[in-house]
């Protein structure tokens, strides 16, 4: 059985995660219409805000209460963008 890419299984509980937790650059330059540098750099002023680590990942929650967002814009968002494409 091949999942897609934003599910997993877990064997040794038995669980699958259907939703994504954690933005990425490309989730962000969807969302905004903007380049990859203005990305990670909204990514980086969220780390700093949250006093997150380099390597520290960044939850949609995060993002979108950082900017004052309804985390559900964020995955509508994302949601109609696939579709389309």
């Amino acid at each position: 059985m091949i999942l897609p890419c934003h599910c997993y299984l877990f064997a040794e509980h038995s669980m699958i995660l259907t939703e994504r937790r954690i933005i990425y650059a490309q989730d962000i330059m969807v969302l905004t219409g903007r380049s990859r540098s203005y990305a990670y750099y909204c990514m980086k002023r969220v780390r700093e805000h949250y006093g997150k680590l380099k390597h520290q990942l960044i939850t949609f929650q995060e993002f979108a209460d950082f900017h004052g967002i309804p985390v559900s814009d964020l995955g509508f968002s994302l949601i109609l963008r696939n579709k389309i494409n």
